[in-house]
């Protein structure tokens, strides 16, 4: 088993992220639409884990060591992200929806 189709979502913009293969006035818009489109709440990866999260755990997804998630700190996506005033808003709702 390779991973779901899931898995090479997350696979990809994992890889983005760390590699910055977006600029930042792209990076906000893709990750907003990878959060839209769920793929990162129920996937397998390429071992056969299988990993699912609630719609609001976003935050944790993100700060979950690879494979489980993005593995990098919740700070840096919102770093990234602050151009986009209305979406670093919402990130900023979900940062805070975890205590």
């Amino acid at each position: 088993m390779l991973g779901s189709s899931e898995w090479e979502d997350i696979k990809d913009i994992r890889c983005a992220l760390h590699r910055a293969l977006y600029d930042l006035d792209k990076f906000p818009k893709v990750l907003e639409g990878f959060l839209d489109s769920g793929k990162w709440r129920d996937y397998v990866d390429p071992n056969g884990n299988h990993y699912v999260y609630a719609e609001e755990e976003f935050v944790r997804f993100v700060q979950a060591k690879p494979e489980a998630g993005l593995g990098v700190r919740f700070e840096r996506i919102l770093d990234m992200c602050r151009w986009d005033v209305e979406f670093h808003k919402r990130l900023e709702r979900m940062k805070g929806d975890t205590g």
